[in-house]
């Protein structure tokens, strides 16, 4: 018995230790099959982000990238470099001939239409020509092109270009044609967005001969005031008037050449970089420029895209409009665009008319009567009557586009015939997170007229919307300069309202309510 007892026992044990060891080989399994599907799974992964990125790399910086991919697919002629490639290009020569073109253009905006710009501005200022152009030819060109010390980021000004809706070819990219991508080159428009121009003010004394006597001098200080050097050493100090008339003082400009502000660039191409891109929706223009940048280099790192130091966004400092060497449209002044308010108060004594007044209120407008309809008129007639002509009312400028425009508010048409300037015309005004428009528009001595959105306010507008003038901003709070931002600024806008007795709006009120913007000014 106990022998076979012992027997059962030996095989219990034999039968334990066998299912353990099954128990552990089965154990070992399920870990390496967790660990290879972990790796699998990481690999997937990593494939997709590759896949992600290459995909980003190969089409989000266009349009630049749409001449590669014509070259890299096999045709053999882009129109506009017939002459200069030929169909064995490579991506080097193709970036090459984008980045020469680009150098020669802002070399052209700089000896050829920055110089224009700064005799207009001479002759507009009635600044002395001569000694305003020598300071021109003094002043330095702001870039060095090419090499290691060059200061301009071509990538990024072929990346802003991309963003805009003209030129982007992502949908059909085998339409692109270069000779159109090189008539911006020639648009001076385009070229004035390439430098930033200052011309200060600043005066040059030039000594009355005629004043001294024999063996005299004369030195002029900068406080105006004279010093006589007489034959025998001596000395005499003048001051005020009497000084004067030793010397003559000759105005003229002092030029400064700088390299351009981004935010030009974007509004040459009328986007606004703090709105969502449609290339990157997660992202604003602003920023998805930066990874198009990135991207750009990327795809060849070790081509020449300049340097790789961003261009800052910030203001221009040039305010000035179309340039034409008509007389009468010469150096056309544009809104002054800042990130704050350089001015405490701005107010302008604007007539302000109804659109109900029994003079004109039942007249016919459109489909209804002046008074239920007329607002838009209405305030264009206290555009007209502060800057054209001061006996224009409401009734007589109707009468005016009955006759001449068949009864249509043709604005340009009238501002022009009335002797002033339609200066912006903006229909997206919500899309701006501030109001340096309106300010900037109100600092430059322009009138503002302001749409309010429809059934957006019990006190400013009507169900289908309104137009009110704004001749004027007050701002409150601290007496340093206050940025406006989408949450509105402590301060207040006058308002002369065609229809209520609103005469102010708060900046606040103006973030929420404006959606469209028009400003008029004399030329």
């Amino acid at each position: 018995m106990n022998d076979a007892a012992d027997a059962v026992s030996a095989k219990g044990k034999a039968n334990g230790q066998g299912k353990e060891k099954k128990n552990g080989i089965a154990d070992d399994n399920i870990a390496i099959k967790i660990v290879i599907g972990i790796i699998a799974a990481l690999a997937a992964l990593l494939m997709i982000v590759l896949i992600l990125v290459t995909q980003m790399v190969a089409s989000i910086a266009a349009p630049i990238m749409a001449v590669f991919k014509l070259f890299q697919s096999g045709v053999d002629i882009v129109k506009g470099l017939e002459g200069r490639l030929d169909k064995s290009a490579s991506y080097e020569d193709i970036q090459e001939v984008f980045i020469s073109d680009l150098q020669d253009a802002i070399e052209k905006a700089y000896t050829d239409v920055c110089k224009d710009e700064v005799y207009q501005i001479a002759m507009e200022q009635e600044y002395d020509m001569e000694l305003t152009m020598e300071s021109y030819a003094e002043s330095k060109f702001p870039y060095e092109l090419d090499g290691e010390n060059c200061n301009i980021n071509y990538a990024e000004i072929f990346n802003v270009i991309s963003l805009s809706e003209d030129w982007s070819v992502e949908e059909d990219w085998k339409s692109f044609e270069y000779s159109e991508f090189q008539k911006l080159y020639e648009d001076k428009e385009f070229l004035r967005t390439l430098y930033t121009l200052k011309v200060d003010k600043a005066e040059k004394y030039v000594v009355n001969e005629s004043m001294l006597g024999e063996g005299e001098s004369c030195e002029v200080h900068s406080d105006k005031s004279v010093t006589i050097t007489h034959a025998d050493g001596t000395t005499t100090d003048i001051t005020g008037e009497a000084a004067e008339a030793y010397f003559d003082t000759i105005i003229y400009g002092e030029v400064t050449v700088s390299s351009y502000g981004l935010l030009e660039l974007f509004d040459y191409f009328s986007i606004d970089p703090y709105s969502v891109s449609e290339i990157l929706p997660n992202m604003t223009n602003w920023k998805a420029m930066e990874y198009q940048e990135y991207f750009t280099r990327c795809y060849q790192p070790d081509m020449f895209w300049g340097t790789e130091e961003r261009t800052q966004l910030i203001p221009y400092e040039r305010q000035t409009g179309e340039i034409t060497m008509d007389a009468g449209d010469m150096y056309m002044k544009d809104i002054l665009d800042s990130l704050v308010i350089t001015e405490d108060y701005v107010y302008y004594e604007v007539a302000l008319f109804k659109q109900a007044d029994p003079k004109w209120g039942l007249r016919k407008y459109l489909d209804g009567t002046m008074k239920s309809q007329g607002c838009c008129v209405t305030s264009m007639a206290m555009v007209v009557n502060f800057f054209g002509d001061s006996s224009v009312d409401p009734g007589l400028l109707l009468d005016r586009m009955n006759e001449k425009y068949g009864g249509l508010l043709n604005r340009p048409a009238l501002s022009e015939e009335y002797g002033f300037w339609h200066y912006l015309d903006d229909g997206n005004f919500a899309q701006h997170s501030d109001l340096t428009k309106i300010t900037g528009a109100l600092i430059n001595k322009q009138l503002v007229i302001a749409h309010i959105k429809p059934n957006s306010s019990e006190h400013f507008s009507t169900k289908n919307g309104h137009w009110v003038v704004l001749h004027g901003f007050q701002r409150s709070g601290s007496s340093e300069d206050i940025p406006i931002t989408s949450d509105g600024s402590t301060g207040l806008f006058f308002v002369n309202d065609p229809n209520r007795n609103n005469e102010i709006m708060t900046f606040k009120e103006a973030v929420y309510l404006i959606d469209k913007i028009q400003s008029y000014g004399y030329r």
